[in-house]
């Protein structure tokens, strides 16, 4: 999870397919979103489990290869939860190259252009 100034951003939702079959992925998700109300992840469109997110989810949008699905959110912010989804995903990837710390400051940047 990363705290942005919209709510909490997923980086990742996983568990096995055992504690699929014991329901531990739906109790883990409300666990996870009573603590999180307000939240954004990304899936491919692809991913196993997007049709399980679009029950989740309060609403969703294409981006790119992603499909960013927020849940507690305002609907006029979804074009911020993109933007962050985008930036994020982009920052995961160039993290092992670039270091951890030009990540956050870009995620700092972006959080006081936001605010402007």
């Amino acid at each position: 999870m990363v705290d942005t100034e919209l709510g909490s951003y997923l980086c990742k939702f996983a568990v096995t397919r055992e504690a699929q079959g014991e329901s531990l992925g739906r109790d883990l998700w409300q666990a996870m979103t009573a603590e999180h109300p307000r939240l954004f992840w990304p899936a491919r469109e692809d991913n196993p489990i997007r049709s399980w997110y679009e029950k989740q989810c309060d609403g969703r949008t294409r981006a790119g290869e992603w499909i960013v699905f927020w849940k507690g959110l305002p609907p006029e912010r979804s074009a911020d939860a993109v933007s962050y989804a985008k930036l994020l995903s982009t920052a995961a990837q160039r993290r092992s190259t670039h270091g951890v710390e030009n990540v956050a400051r870009e995620l700092v940047d972006l959080g006081e252009h936001r605010e402007r």
